[in-house]
């Protein structure tokens, strides 16, 4: 857990609570011992058995041998997670291949008539595997997140050494772009598909990369900082947003697609899809950048552009703390 944590500090992940497989040991017992009064059980060949029907396997609680499953101890911690938390979902998010595993311990619960079985979703996901095939720690097909994250930095660094030698916190800045670059070369994908890991694409600092996205997020920021100050009085609202620039327009549309992007992902369980819009929002800043002046338009055009702008950076700022990109200010 140690080796863990130090990389979920880089990444900027936390976790509430830690409660690993063995935790839930000593309540397997109590687990199966509740099922057995809610008579749902049976003998098969030595084995204690939720039957499921003709759709699917049996739920096997506990083998000939005696010894428990993977089934009973999903099982347990689902009734402890119920018990403690009353959540409104439990998601499961685990490789696809576990799918009937959890179709199973779900049928079960509903068969043994608790009602809350329909807060368990699992939410699957695709394999990485390298060209030589899928990973495998026994076969020595293995990629370490430390590995990747180390030659990110040095590849960050060695751009930013190269387009910007007088940058301050060249090193805390690179390793926020190698994270940047890490999250969202995985996080754009859908996560259903299967993956080949290829350090290129991880690592791709250009296009529809992470980069793009916090440097796009860099220049809505030096705009502001450019005019702040600059602009007085109060915009008018009701003429502000009249004969639009066509790269205005787009820009506009997609700024107004925001709520609707999030309550899609939170849907569908698919961080991509907020992905896949941060990298649209951020090509069409560009487009609206290079085809509209800010500094050099007229009061009115400054004072709306100004507001697309703001807009812009903070709908990035939001989409990156939701996907876990860090923030950059300078690049």
């Amino acid at each position: 857990m140690n080796e863990f944590n130090k990389i979920y500090k880089i990444l900027n992940v936390k976790f509430d609570s830690f409660a690993g497989e063995s935790f839930y040991n000593n309540q397997l017992e109590k687990t199966i011992n509740l099922l057995r009064k809610k008579q749902v059980t049976r003998m098969s060949e030595g084995a204690l058995i939720i039957p499921l029907g003709e759709e699917m396997p049996p739920c096997i609680l506990k083998k000939s041998d005696g010894a428990s499953t993977y089934h009973t101890r999903e099982i347990a911690s689902l009734i402890y997670r119920q018990n403690k938390y009353n959540p409104e979902k439990i998601l499961y998010v685990v490789g696809s291949e576990q799918k009937l595993h959890f179709q199973q311990v779900f049928k079960a619960l509903d068969i043994a008539s608790f009602s809350w079985y329909k807060k368990g979703i699992h939410v699957p996901f695709g394999l990485i595997s390298l060209p030589e095939g899928k990973l495998s720690t026994r076969r020595g097909r293995i990629i370490f997140m430390e590995d990747v994250i180390n030659k990110g930095i040095a590849l960050a660094k060695k751009i930013i050494q190269q387009k910007n030698p007088k940058l301050k916190d060249k090193d805390k800045t690179a390793e926020a772009v190698a994270i940047g670059a890490i999250i969202y070369g995985d996080l754009s994908s859908d996560r259903i598909l299967n993956i080949r890991f290829d350090w290129q694409k991880m690592l791709n600092f250009e296009g529809n990369s992470g980069p793009y996205l916090q440097y796009s997020y860099v220049r809505a920021n030096s705009i502001l900082k450019k005019v702040e100050g600059k602009v007085k009085g109060k915009n008018q609202g009701k003429t502000l947003f009249k004969n639009l620039h066509e790269k205005e327009y787009l820009l506009v549309k997609e700024l107004s697609l925001f709520q609707e992007i999030i309550k899609r992902a939170a849907r569908n369980y698919k961080p991509n899809i907020i992905a896949n819009y941060t990298y649209n929002l951020a090509r069409l800043f560009n487009d609206f950048y290079e085809c509209c002046p800010v500094m050099k338009a007229s009061p009115k055009e400054k004072a709306r552009r100004i507001q697309m702008v703001k807009a812009t950076k903070q709908v990035l700022e939001n989409c990156f703390n939701l996907l876990l990109i860090p923030i950059v200010k300078e690049m």
